[in-house]
């Protein structure tokens, strides 16, 4: 079994997820205009539900902002990854050079 590593490759999947983070950061912003004038939309009997949506609008910033986190640190693991894996090839390399018979 041969292992095939790509440095290169893994960088690049590591800006890749930290750039799928941004999208879910924006999501979890949610729509502030909305917010501010539910009132005004709706009037004060809607007031009721606004707390129920109040609450669904917390769990979804939570929710968003914890998937930016995880793409975040997806990549940052990925890079972390392809600095190891480039370590090792070189350590390993160095060892296979002395690995020769003995004179």
């Amino acid at each position: 079994m041969v292992l095939d590593h790509n440095s290169p490759e893994m960088r690049k999947q590591a800006n890749a997820e930290r750039a799928a983070a941004e999208p879910a950061y924006a999501r979890s912003e949610g729509d502030p205009d909305w917010e501010r004038d539910f009132e005004e939309m709706f009037g004060k009997a809607a007031n009721r539900a606004r707390g129920q949506w109040m609450r669904r609008i917390h769990d979804r910033k939570v929710n968003y902002t914890g998937i930016g986190d995880d793409r975040n640190t997806a990549g940052d693991y990925s890079d972390i990854s392809a600095a190891k894996f480039d370590d090792t090839d070189i350590d390993g390399a160095g060892n296979v050079r002395r690995s020769g018979p003995k004179k």
